[in-house]
């Protein structure tokens, strides 16, 4: 099956083809490397933010880059929940506002702890 794309020619005295134009043009002849190669970009850019976010929230990226990885990861995240322990803090001096470090220790071996590494205190009113 053939796509083409419906981009007629400039017309004449309309100057310049644009470069979104020219990229269309090349896709619709079957020459796909750029937008492979900005996909692969774009897909780096999110797959960097979502790590930053697990990341920054104590948690763990779970990947499922196709459908059949789906149920996997599903089931891990499934089991990793079953596992989880929430703690909660009130601190005792809470007077000013502004980022405070968090430090979590246990002394039963072979447990991991994920946790965020610090909260930002609200001003208070």
């Amino acid at each position: 099956m053939e796509v083409r794309l419906g981009l007629s020619p400039a017309p004449s005295g309309a100057g310049e083809v644009t470069g979104f134009e020219m990229r269309a043009r090349r896709v619709a002849d079957g020459d796909t490397t750029e937008v492979r190669r900005e996909l692969e970009r774009v897909y780096q850019i999110a797959d960097d933010y979502l790590l930053e976010i697990a990341s920054l929230t104590g948690g763990v990226l779970h990947r499922a880059d196709r459908i059949e990885d789906l149920p996997s990861a599903l089931a891990r995240i499934a089991a990793e929940l079953r596992q989880q322990y929430m703690l909660g803090y009130y601190p005792v001096k809470d007077d000013e506002p502004g980022e405070r470090a968090i430090t979590v220790t246990v002394s039963r071996p072979g447990v991991t702890i994920r946790a965020r590494r610090s909260y930002t205190a609200p001003a208070r009113r």
